[in-house]
């Protein structure tokens, strides 16, 4: 009789051991598709990826619905394509339509538009992401950036400093000096080549544009990680007394009693310091 109820035991927990796959962490693997409420494959691609820029991970990122038939750990590893890939890991508690984002590792090559593919357990979905050149053609000592992806703003800078450790670059619009572009970063007086994003912790970093002396937005008093604004200084030549960066993201309408948020892309410019 004990060997009966031995041997019944043994065969349910290999019954069980078999139907559980494990994940890396120990956990059980979980079941999921990469797919909207409608079973399409969507992505929304967050932040502006540059060849030969790495994209900050706060920011830059890929936002992808999943459809979870089981709960257990996850790992989502896109190829490497154009020197860059994209991931996430995790636990999903619940099933059904959830968000996760896929943040990058490395550093764009090539622009123009690259596929990654991800693969999941009965399928696959391919996600295309837009690398943009780093070198928007300004002319030196100026400034453009484009506003909710409609209404190009650009024009002169006329000041640019490095001093303790602050950058800060000013600027106005042709036969308009009433509408300025101001940004200010933290950085290296020496080298401050490299990325730099504003931060409700520390308003040192910041992005402000005013239209007839009034300011019209700014990058200050966030309180979320999805507002923010990135900067990257992508040349300095300290010898030469020029410096090229880059920005983008969101900012807001102070006078605006909804907090209007406002979309920055495609931002750059060229400057002189003494």
């Amino acid at each position: 009789m004990l060997y009966k109820i031995l041997f019944t035991l043994t065969a349910l927990l290999l019954i069980f051991s078999c139907s559980c796959k494990k994940g890396t962490d120990g956990f059980a693997a979980a079941i999921w598709r990469l797919e909207d409420s409608s079973g399409i494959c969507a992505s929304v691609i967050h932040g502006e990826f540059y060849a030969g820029i790495q994209p900050d991970k706060d920011s830059c990122y890929i936002l992808v619905s999943v459809n979870v038939t089981q709960t257990g750990s996850y790992k989502i590893l896109t190829g490497l394509q154009n020197g860059m890939l994209f991931y996430d890991s995790g636990f999903f508690n619940n099933t059904g339509i959830q968000m996760i984002r896929l943040k990058p590792s490395g550093t764009p090559v090539n622009e123009g538009t690259t596929d990654y593919a991800v693969n999941f357990n009965s399928g696959n979905c391919s996600l295309a992401v837009n690398i943009n050149n780093a070198d928007f053609n300004i002319p030196e000592n100026s400034w453009r950036f484009v506003e909710n992806d409609t209404i190009i703003h650009s024009g002169y800078t006329t000041q640019a400093y490095l001093f303790n450790h602050l950058l800060i670059v000013g600027g106005s619009e042709p036969n308009a000096p009433g509408n300025q572009l101001t940004i200010n970063l933290a950085c290296s007086v020496t080298n401050p080549v490299g990325s730099y994003h504003t931060s409700w912790l520390d308003h040192v970093n910041g992005f402000s544009y005013t239209q007839d002396y009034k300011l019209m937005y700014r990058t200050d008093n966030w309180t979320s990680i999805e507002k923010i604004m990135q900067f990257s200084i992508t040349k300095f030549d300290i010898s030469a007394h020029k410096l090229w960066g880059l920005f983008y993201g969101q900012s807001e309408d102070p006078s605006n009693p909804n907090a209007r948020i406002i979309k920055i892309s495609k931002g750059a410019f060229k400057t002189s310091f003494p």
